[in-house]
């Protein structure tokens, strides 16, 4: 692209060369790096425009704001993924995204060029599947620390999810800005919306948070902290080495 287009996007280029740790950018040389950026064009949206979908042959890369991923599975049912932070990538493998909060900016980067660009560059391909290795092992460790918990600690881990990502400190609590409803926050935690409203309630009622409609409030993130059991299941500053056991399946005709 030439230098017009990248001028256009001087200032979203700026803030997300910022980061620093941005996926997919992390790690790379500045000629690799520009060579990305200069792959993508700028799309905004307001909460509930859907920036990638899956008939997109796209990455996104979320440069401000937050982007909700998510699953529509029913006219009824939306299930939601997990919530990209600035710098997080979505699209890698497939997955969906649509705003959440605030007036999102993200860079929706070709998916011919991306590609082009790791058969040309190496460092581009590494990252690219380095990215998609942190993904995959989040999910992983996810789904076995939420195999193990109980509503209650599903509901606790979101929320501290929320606080540490989102959160914004105020006179000694922490404001989220990374709105979701109560639906939302339930699909997130895989609750139903009865189970994690009493969720809520155990901690209004013990002093940990405050809700309003659409505004949450940390008031103890200590407290809060200390009723999830760990491992946390969205860290990812070091992948989580899981003992895997591989076994042969049981005869099909008597596995019920």
């Amino acid at each position: 692209m030439g230098q017009p287009a990248a001028a256009g996007r001087h200032g979203e280029t700026a803030q997300l060369e910022g980061l620093g740790s941005a996926a997919l950018l992390r790690g790379l040389a500045a000629q690799d790096r520009a060579a990305v950026l200069d792959a993508g064009r700028t799309r905004r949206g307001a909460r509930g425009r859907v920036l990638l979908s899956s008939r997109d042959d796209a990455a996104l890369i979320v440069l401000s704001g937050a982007a909700k991923e998510h699953q529509t599975l029913s006219e009824v049912e939306d299930v939601v993924l997990g919530l990209l932070a600035p710098g997080e990538v979505a699209g890698l493998s497939g997955v969906l995204g649509s705003p959440v909060a605030g007036a999102v900016t993200a860079l929706l980067l070709d998916g011919d060029k991306l590609r082009s660009l790791a058969r040309s560059r190496p460092a581009v391909a590494r990252a690219w599947l380095q990215t998609v290795t942190e993904q995959l092992t989040t999910l992983r460790t996810q789904t076995l620390a939420f195999a193990a918990s109980s509503v209650s600690e599903r509901v606790v881990y979101r929320l501290v999810e929320l606080a540490e990502r989102f959160g914004v400190p105020a006179d000694g609590t922490v404001r989220i800005d990374a709105p979701l409803s109560q639906a939302e926050l339930a699909s997130w935690a895989r609750a139903s919306r009865e189970s994690a409203a009493r969720a809520l309630r155990e901690l209004r009622d013990a002093r940990i948070v405050a809700t309003r409609r659409r505004t949450l409030t940390i008031l103890d993130l200590e407290a809060l902290r200390h009723r999830q059991p760990h491992p946390r299941p969205y860290a990812t500053a070091a992948p989580a080495m899981i003992d895997l056991t591989v076994e042969a399946a049981s005869d099909p005709a008597s596995a019920w």
